[in-house]
This record gives C-alpha cells, sequence and structure tokens, in this order.
C-alpha cells in the first residue's frame, strides 16, 4: 500500500522612563546574546523616553524558522498594543539565558517572557526575577515548577501533550491499514525541553489507549532539520521494517521524509509531521507526509505579547485563562491536518 498560564493578577505597574530598556545598553550585558528592541525607536535612546510600558521576552533561538515567524507577529502586536519590546535570543544555552534575564531584572522592565532552554535549569533565574518583583510569564515552553502567587504568573502557547496525542490519533489512522503490529519510529526534539517532554508524554499516552502498534526505535534531533537527515538514516538502517515515522517538529520532518524517499522506502513509510509549516503543509497537500498538527507561530507570538500587555496593565482577568490544567493557560489551538483537510490551514511559518 502506497502512504506516501496567576500571581498578581491584577498587578500594574508603570516604572520611570529612565529604567526603560535600551536594546543598545543590553547588547553589552548579555555576553553576547543576540538583542531585537521593537516599537517605533528600533531600541535607540527615545524609546526611553517614550513613556510605554516596556516588556521583554527570551527566546532559544530565533534563527530557526518558527521562531523567525514567532517573533515577527510578536513586534507588530506590539507596536498595536503600545508596548516597547525586547526580545533577546539565547542561543539555545542556558547560561546564556539566565545571564539576560538577569541583566533585564537590573534594568527593570515592567514584564518578562520566559521561553526556558531547559525548565529546571532556567529556573531559578525566572524565579530570582519573580523575586525581584519583576512579573514573570512562561511563552510557548514552561519552567518547572508552580504557577500563581510566588511563581510566574500564567502561560501561553499550545497544549503540547495534547498535540503528542494528537501525532498518535495520526498514527493510529495509518496503522488501522496495516497488519499488526504496526511499527513505529519516533524523532523527538531537544531532549529535556518542554516540547520535547510533554509531545514525548502526549504520544506515548495517546499510543497506550491503541492495541497493535509498537513503537520500535527513537532518537533525538534536537528540532534541527540538518540533524534530522543522519538521525533518519540511522534510524532506518536499524530497522527493516517500519510503518511510520514521526518528528516532533515539520522542519525535521520534511528532512526525514525526504531521507525515507531517498531510501526507496516512501511507499511503505508514512511520514507523520507537528507544526503545520509552509514546507510541511505543502509535503501533506505532495503526499510526502502523511499528516501533521497545524499549530501557528504568528498567533503563538502575538498571544504571548496579549498577555504581556494584560499583566503589565491589570488586566489578566480579561484574558479568558484555562484554569483547569496544571497552570493558567492562554492556549493557542491545534489541528491535525491530513491531505483531505490541509488546504484549510496553511502554514504561516
Amino acid at each position: 500500500m502506497s502512504r506516501t498560564a496567576a500571581r498578581r493578577p491584577s498587578h500594574a505597574r508603570s516604572r520611570t522612563a529612565g529604567r526603560r530598556l535600551a536594546a543598545s545598553a543590553l547588547v553589552a550585558l548579555t555576553l553576547g546574546a543576540a538583542l531585537t528592541c521593537c516599537g517605533e525607536d528600533q531600541g535607540d535612546a527615545a524609546s526611553a523616553e517614550t513613556g510605554r510600558p516596556t516588556v521583554a521576552i527570551v527566546l532559544p533561538a530565533t534563527e530557526e524558522v518558527f521562531w523567525g515567524a514567532w517573533t515577527t507577529s510578536a513586534r507588530t502586536q506590539a507596536d498595536a498594543l503600545d508596548l516597547d519590546l525586547v526580545l533577546v535570543d539565547t542561543g539555545n544555552d542556558v547560561a546564556t539565558m539566565d545571564a539576560a534575564i538577569a541583566d533585564l531584572v537590573d534594568q527593570g522592565v515592567d514584564a518578562l517572557a520566559v521561553a526556558p532552554v531547559d525548565p529546571e535549569a532556567n529556573l531559578a533565574a525566572a524565579q530570582a526575577a519573580i523575586d525581584a518583583g519583576i512579573p514573570v510569564i512562561t511563552a510557548n515552553r514552561t519552567l518547572a515548577t508552580d504557577y500563581g502567587d510566588g511563581g510566574p504568573l500564567l502561560h501561553t502557547g499550545f497544549d503540547d501533550v495534547a498535540i503528542g496525542t494528537a501525532q498518535a490519533a495520526l498514527v493510529a489512522q495509518v496503522c488501522a491499514d496495516v497488519p499488526a503490529p504496526c511499527r513505529v519510529l519516533l524523532e523527538e526534539g531537544v531532549q529535556g525541553s518542554s516540547p520535547q517532554l510533554a509531545r514525548t508524554r502526549g504520544f506515548e499516552d495517546g499510543l497506550a489507549t491503541t492495541t497493535g502498534i509498537r513503537l520500535v526505535g527513537r532518537a533525538y534531533n534536537d528540532f534541527d532539520a540538518a540533524r534530522a537527515v543522519p538521525v533518519t538514516e540511522q534510524l532506518l538502517a536499524a530497522h527493516d521494517r517500519v510503518d511510520v515515522l514521526v518528528c516532533q517538529g515539520d522542519p525535521e520532518c520534511v528532512a526525514a521524509a525526504r531521507v525515507v524517499t531517498r531510501a526507496g522506502r516512501a511507499a511503505e513509510i508514512a511520514v507523520v509531521g507537528l507544526g503545520g509549516s509552509i514546507d510541511g503543509v505543502r509535503a501533506v497537500q505532495e503526499g510526502r507526509m502523511y499528516g501533521t498538527v497545524h499549530v501557528s507561530a504568528g498567533e503563538d507570538g502575538a498571544t504571548a505579547l496579549r498577555a504581556l500587555a494584560a499583566v503589565v496593565r491589570g488586566t489578566t482577568d480579561d484574558l479568558g485563562l484555562e484554569t483547569t490544567g496544571a497552570r493558567p493557560t492562554l492556549q493557542v489551538p491545534a489541528t491535525s491536518l491530513t491531505v483531505a483537510d490541509v488546504d484549510e490551514h496553511l502554514g504561516d511559518w
């Protein structure tokens, strides 16, 4: 067969203009972290005189395609919400992120969003910011701590556990037409990162509700499309029979699908992705991938800015937070796609 998240929810404060953060000042302080200050003044000294709240977002690595679209949307939303925004790229390095957070605390930003490199290793720096009186939220990635009073106020982003479960459901669709046991390979992202941990948990929980499916191999590709090539080659070499290959990010999945095709195994291996990227959607349309779980990088970035605006203006009660889960969350939706409905959700990154 051919298959191809609230402490001080009403918190609002306005620091003096002299404490506003200029990106040029921060560049010298962040040990080489790449910084971009957004708003009308693009981080010049004049930005310190706008009188607008200054919010900051510390990110793992903005050179990745997803984060590029994320930050573009965040900049646009900051202008729309009359905020000065500082974006910090920490190069996927825990120590650089910790140093950047400490510098932002020293400068006195009005609120801070953190997308941690590591949910445990970056916790102390984030907690120090909270203890210093800076309202902190997490965006896209969570911290390994209790949220609410004394911790991060809330989280914005996708439900990564549910996304992993949705991937398992796509796998089950494929496996329904495959003689048992249906053999599955899993390529995971950055080991220990909150997306990897949560997506894997959801995926494994989803598989546990089905019968006749066997997870026969797994490896980490670090959310890196180039890394996914040798990882996929090694997995295919180690497993003569594979029915489904799953990756936790579309860029890696598209790269893996190319490897599957070059190996002459596209007719026997269905590829399932995650992200709904432009290339991922195209791969589903063209039959190189069976399906993906669509998420909007732009909506994710804009949602983080909406939450930061609510924090600094004392309107978090109006956000409509989901409070039944592990943390107060302003959730960004995700949608499973196959060739039957992929045209309804084109990618934005």
